[in-house]
């Protein structure tokens, strides 16, 4: 089954001590991506929650926030109390001395530098939350990527529509094309005919000048390359060997990347398809074409 790139999955784990929030969501990108949101006392698991990531994803802009909650009551700072009394010790003299009647705030005081002071440093705290913070990651990315797995079943579906229409269309494309050459020698034979006032026109001139016009428009080439890209394309959703495809239960073998390639080549192919079209009728189904390849491009710029 493809994968798609977009996707969302958050969880929350506690270990009696402290309750951790993951929350994780992803979209499109050439390669893979990570972009963590933690406070800065947990910035040191940014590595490790971004090992984690690549473990389980390779493509994709991932944004990744972690809230961690300390039940413990501790709250990892203290008031340095020796510091606060010579604060006010200093301020004192100089209340005295601008003639300052007012009060001093106590939370302008401990706003003053080293009057808190932390007592868990921040390896110390991410060391004993680590556990509850991997569990939480590991539950919110399986959250995400069985969104993303939902979403590229339905892609799968669109991409393996798109490519069956355009094999129904290369068949048509294929039995019209000769036509075209036979109704390109009647009218040419016929106009030659008018501006020669009647004589008619010898066979191996006109032989000569529909050989050169069926090689011109000749599609075989350009017809076999779009099958066989279409046959890479279906064999790699359903994850069977050629002569199967269709069968239940696909499981695809094909990445993002390979679906993008096997588009460009097959737009290339399309284009050469439409120019060499010999009427308005191959025009229009080689025009059909292209909007399928098109359609199946969109899809794979989604594609893990």
């Amino acid at each position: 089954m493809l994968y798609s790139m977009t996707g969302f999955g958050q969880a929350q784990v506690s270990d009696g001590r402290f309750v951790a929030r993951v929350e994780v969501r992803s979209v499109n990108n050439r390669g893979l991506k990570v972009m963590p949101h933690v406070r800065d006392s947990l910035h040191g698991a940014e590595p490790r929650l971004e090992q984690i990531v690549k473990g389980k994803l390779s493509r994709g802009t991932v944004y990744l926030t972690l809230e961690l909650d300390d039940l413990s009551g501790e709250s990892g700072y203290e008031i340095d109390i020796a510091a606060v009394k010579g604060y006010l010790k200093n301020l004192a003299p100089l209340k005295n001395e601008l003639g300052y009647g007012g009060e001093v705030r106590l939370e302008s005081l401990l706003s003053l530098p080293g009057c808190i002071r932390r007592t868990t440093d921040d390896a110390h705290l991410l060391a004993a939350a680590w556990n509850t913070i991997e569990a939480a990651a590991h539950q919110a990315l399986d959250g995400l990527i069985e969104m993303r797995r939902k979403e590229g079943r339905l892609t799968c579906e669109e991409i393996r529509a798109s490519a069956q229409c355009m094999a129904q269309l290369l068949d048509e494309i294929e039995s019209k094309s000769p036509r075209a050459v036979h109704a390109y020698r009647e009218k040419l034979s016929a106009r030659i005919s008018e501006l020669m006032q009647g004589t008619k026109v010898p066979e191996d001139v006109l032989a000569r000048e529909i050989a050169i016009f069926a090689d011109r428009v000749d599609i075989c080439e350009e017809v076999s390359r779009l099958r066989s890209h279409l046959e890479q394309v279906l064999e790699g959703l359903s994850g069977l060997p050629a002569g199967q495809v269709g069968l239940p239960e696909p499981c695809a073998c094909v990445t993002g990347r390979k679906l993008e390639f096997l588009v460009q080549e097959m737009l290339r192919e399309s284009n050469t398809l439409a120019a060499k079209a010999a009427d308005a009728e191959l025009v229009h189904l080689a025009v059909q074409v292209k909007l399928e390849v098109e359609r199946i491009r969109e899809q794979a710029l989604n594609v893990e």
